[in-house]
């Protein structure tokens, strides 16, 4: 008894799956399921609507994407400014001096690398040997005139007590001013700096307190500067101040060939063995900008 019990019992169960089943759509794939959602297009409404297109509406066309590196290596200006000196007689006397700037603007970020080298001899004897390169990534606040920013330095100095100088900071800048002609940039923050190869290697903290100012005086004049003082937390009587300044004179519209003039002077209070701490170098170059 039991047993028949069970077996009418499945029974009941697979007849109930098989109705069920026969009752249910047939299974059919995804694509075919897509395509079927869609409606019938009317190929007499769609060659209607194409003969009444108007023949000058230019049709959009699909640009291709760049990906990440074609997006890191495109929209950047660049900037080469050389200059060099001689004189060949009594004394003889060189001088070289070479930059490159890399900066790039978008509605959200400003970033800005600049690396100069400066090589100078007097009477076959190296008189100077200096590379800098400075980086400065600004994310700017939409609407308002505050940013913030990440910098970094790198500095060798063959005349200087130490071989290598680092820093690493960041903080905030306030836009004081910014029209057509002037723009005038506040910046404050904090930074680690570190001298290797010198008197004093210890890694010390330096506030950044620093203005950028920019002003056109006429289409193909401008004036460009910047001033950086940067004491030290721990000892205020050791501070460094990186000032430089420039007259721009535009020759050529076309090729952006221009004639800057300028000078840069770097203090550094904390100057010990061989280094001066004031430090003043003037010059002329002949800048492209592509």
């Amino acid at each position: 008894m039991p047993t028949e019990c069970f077996r009418r019992t499945l029974w009941i169960c697979v007849s109930s799956l098989a109705c069920g089943a026969w009752a249910l759509p047939p299974l059919v794939p995804i694509e075919e399921q897509a395509a079927q959602s869609q409606p019938v297009p009317d190929v007499e409404q769609e060659a209607e609507a194409i003969a009444q297109t108007p023949a000058d509406v230019d049709v959009p066309e699909i640009e291709d994407d760049p990906g990440l590196w074609g997006t890191l290596i495109t929209g950047w200006k660049r900037r080469i400014e050389m200059g060099a000196s001689g004189t060949e007689g009594n004394s003889r006397t060189g001088s070289f001096r070479g930059s490159l700037q890399l900066t790039r603007k978008s509605e959200n970020h400003e970033f800005l690398v600049d690396s100069t080298y400066q090589y100078a001899t007097r009477d076959s004897q190296t008189t100077q040997d200096r590379f800098s390169s400075n980086a400065r990534l600004d994310r700017l606040m939409v609407g308002s005139r505050w940013r913030y920013f990440m910098t970094g330095s790198y500095e060798r100095d063959r005349f200087r007590d130490w071989d290598h100088r680092w820093t690493s900071g960041g903080g905030f800048g306030y836009q004081a001013l910014k029209d057509d002609e002037t723009s005038l940039l506040a910046r404050g923050g904090m930074s680690l700096a570190q001298d290797i190869g010198g008197l004093d290697d210890t890694l010390r903290t330096e506030a950044i307190l620093g203005l950028d100012l920019s002003h056109a005086v006429s289409e193909r004049q401008k004036i460009v500067g910047s001033i950086d003082f940067l004491p030290n937390v721990q000892d205020m009587n050791e501070y460094r101040v990186n000032a430089k300044g420039g007259w721009e004179i535009l020759l050529d519209p076309e090729s952006n060939l221009s004639l800057r003039i300028g000078g840069e002077d770097r203090y550094d209070a904390t100057a010990k063995g061989i280094s001066r701490r004031n430090d003043l170098s003037y010059y002329a170059v002949i800048a492209v900008e592509f």
